[in-house]
């Protein structure tokens, strides 16, 4: 599998859809060396006044059939908790074309926020589908935290939902310490 925890991840551009490759772990080209667009990002920021801000963070997907959706895990710091947090296969369908977070604050109102550290999620990539929408082929992972600090894990094997994860077989080579990924 390719793992990678990205830390802080920088937007190269506002108000841009910039697509992330998770096989070269970086942007696409003319941000990175990336090749395929497996994620898409789009942020909005509006720093106004003292005290006021917007952020909005676009999740979307290059191909009809690619998605996201969320799923429970327990945290790394569980007692009595095994390696492998999550199923050990991603689910078929049930994938949102889409993932939207948002966060704002305004003098005298309380922050909005939509970030959770501990949201986990399924998605699908670099999926073919046939001319009535069923797919054919298709990529799978899983992701743990929430944009933009989070670790995650691709199969590169077509329709294989085999998400576990052996830390000693990263097929992501290069990776400074800070960001390999050493638990499933």
């Amino acid at each position: 599998m390719y793992a990678k925890f990205t830390i802080n991840l920088k937007f190269p551009a506002l108000g841009t859809p910039i697509g992330y490759d998770l096989m070269m772990g970086g942007w696409v080209a003319p941000y990175g060396n990336g090749k395929t667009a497996d994620m898409i990002f789009t942020k909005e920021y509006y720093d106004k006044p003292p005290g006021e801000y917007y952020s909005k963070i676009t999740v979307s997907f290059a191909n009809r059939g690619d998605g996201i959706q969320e799923f429970s895990a327990p945290s790394l710091a569980q007692d009595g908790c095994s390696d492998l947090r999550s199923p050990h296969e991603a689910p078929l369908d049930g994938y949102q074309s889409q993932w939207i977070q948002e966060v704002s604050a305004s003098p005298g109102q309380p922050a909005r926020m939509d970030y959770n550290s501990q949201r986990n999620y399924f998605f699908r990539v670099q999926t073919v589908s046939d001319t009535n929408g069923n797919v054919k082929s298709a990529l799978y992972g899983k992701i743990y935290g929430d944009f933009m600090q989070f670790r995650y894990f691709l199969n590169p094997t077509p329709n294989d939902r085999n998400i576990e994860f052996d830390s000693k077989q990263n097929l992501l080579k290069g990776l400074d310490a800070l960001h390999q990924v050493s638990a499933p």
